[in-house]
């Protein structure tokens, strides 16, 4: 067997690159002007070919269009050095298999940027695990890759980057966090043993203003026999278990997130603001988004043509009238907007996720979660798991992870800075809480009945639910309470399997209140 290794080994590689091969078919796409239009040129090819908004495409000549607006069968591109010939021929290498990738909205994750090896892991099997028929693509920063691009680039084209920093900064983002295992052994002598072992993994689909637009928890148990002494290494067993949960995380967000283009009718014009129906509901104060404007049919091209005239912000929500500020315009020349303009825009929608309210709330960092005696281990990573389905527009304002990711972004090989914009809530903000007691008075923490074998009964009553509050004054909120009693476990693993049931009850009674919460008067 020893002596096969090395055949075995190159068949393995040959396999892989076949395999790689068949998934690799690059190809140089030909793309002409169709036609010009205030500064703007149209081309003959879209999306269809793998052509997305931010792409670079150059002529023989070196000349360089980039990419402004993306279509099925055409692309909007612009010159920043001065006017092109529009009978110039542009080119673009692309493979079939990434084409369909890039269409997709884009979500950046970041690998050693976490300094944590636990969630550096998450992050890479994260990554290798949402399929390519997910409604996003994933675009890692990987700093020890993109350090060794820049070398490369560094001796190949004599100091320049332009290979190395093209790529337009993603819109979303994802944070994850993950519990601290739990191991424990479950035993009676002469009969079994078995080693157990748990843990959470929660991720949060954020965009740049730090909403959370989708949360979910991949959770494990292994349990594993011990006979006679043999059993798998602990150390082997927590990689693996982080990476099931990791997995079962995966599968949520592949499942469950959905990205849907919407089309929102300018319905108003007062000077320089403008006012838009929302009939996607995902606007929110402080986003920006384009005002769009169909030129009609060009010759070549089987649809009509839209082009880009104005970036605006928004400015003011109310339900689905939405007003926005001219910012910047597009074209060449300023053109005033009209009634049949129309902002075009991906909103995100995930199973489960009803319409939320345009009042913005930020998790609290003002009071602790634990309220009762008892501590529920896993409570403060898992009770962010369902911030999605709050009926108000949640934030995630994380510091430590907006300082991480902005950092781990300059090694991304992006031409712009990824700035996060910081959404006022007004001093709105939700904590999620709970209380979990031992005893008629809810203050003793050792009673549990015990018999004479050291067999134990243990009851806790726990409730969990989440306060709302504005400038740190109580203003409602959500909760409900229940039971939770474990038989037959031995004194010393009572604790521990307490806390594995209490994590069942937990994450059940959290999906149930987040839904429930609203603000009240005069509380």
């Amino acid at each position: 067997m020893i002596a096969n290794s090395g055949a075995n080994y190159q068949a393995l590689v040959a396999s892989l690159l076949e395999e790689a091969k068949a998934g690799y078919n690059p190809s140089n796409i030909e793309i002409k002007i169709a036609d010009t239009w205030k500064g703007f040129y149209i081309l003959d090819k879209g999306s269809k070919f793998g052509i997305v908004k931010d792409d670079n495409i150059t002529d023989a000549s070196g000349n360089e269009l980039t990419v402004v607006h993306a279509a099925e069968n055409y692309a909007v591109a612009q010159s920043l050095l001065g006017k092109v010939d529009r009978d110039r021929k542009f080119f673009k290498y692309s493979t079939g298999s990434a084409a369909g990738q890039f269409n997709k909205p884009r979500v950046l994750t970041m690998h050693e940027g976490w300094r944590d090896p636990i969630l550096r892991g998450i992050s890479y099997v994260f990554d290798s695990q949402v399929p390519k028929e997910s409604a996003f693509t994933l675009l890692p920063v990987n700093e020890h890759f993109t350090r060794l691009l820049h070398c490369v680039a560094q001796d190949t084209y004599a100091g320049k980057y332009e290979t190395t920093n093209q790529r337009a900064m993603p819109n979303y983002l994802i944070k994850f966090s993950a519990t601290k295992p739990r191991f424990y052994t479950i035993s009676e002598e002469g009969k079994f043993s078995q080693h157990i072992y748990e843990q959470s993994v929660v991720g949060e689909l954020l965009d740049r203003q730090g909403r959370v637009l989708f949360s979910a928890v991949g959770t494990d148990r292994i349990e594993d026999e011990n006979v006679a002494g043999m059993v798998f290494a602990v150390k082997d067993r927590l990689e693996i278990l982080l990476k099931n949960a990791t997995v079962q995380l995966a599968k949520q967000f592949s499942n469950a997130i959905k990205f849907s283009r919407f089309e929102l009718p300018v319905t108003g014009i007062d000077g320089k603001v403008i006012e838009i129906k929302d009939k996607s509901m995902d606007l929110r104060i402080g986003k920006d988004v384009v005002i769009y404007r169909n030129i009609g049919s060009i010759k070549g091209i089987a649809t009509d043509v839209v082009v880009p005239l104005w970036q605006a912000a928004v400015v003011d929500v109310q339900n689905d009238t939405v007003k926005l500020n001219l910012i910047m315009k597009l074209t060449d020349e300023e053109i005033s907007v009209s009634t049949d303009d129309l902002v075009i825009m991906d909103a995100v929608s995930a199973a489960g996720a009803a319409n939320q309210s345009n009042t913005s709330i930020k998790y609290c960092t003002h009071e602790r979660s634990q309220r009762g005696p008892l501590a529920i281990d896993d409570f403060e990573v898992v009770s962010r798991a369902y911030g999605y389905l709050s009926p108000y527009t949640l934030y995630n304002q994380d510091e430590d992870f907006t300082k991480k990711i902005r950092d781990a972004a300059k090694f991304g090989g992006f031409r712009d800075t990824l700035e996060l914009n910081k959404t006022d809530t007004a001093g709105r903000c939700l904590l999620p809480v709970y209380r979990a007691s031992r005893g008629e008075k809810g203050t003793d923490q050792t009673i549990i009945n015990c018999d004479e074998n050291g067999f134990c009964t243990d009851t806790i009553e726990i409730a969990v639910g989440y306060r709302l509050y504005i400038n740190n004054e109580r203003k409602g909120g959500s909760a409900s309470k229940t039971k939770v009693t474990v038989k037959d476990c031995k004194r010393d693993v009572c604790a521990p399997v307490m806390q594995s049931e209490l994590s069942k009850i937990n994450r059940d009674l959290l999906k149930a209140n987040i839904v429930q919460i609203i603000f009240k008067q005069g509380e």
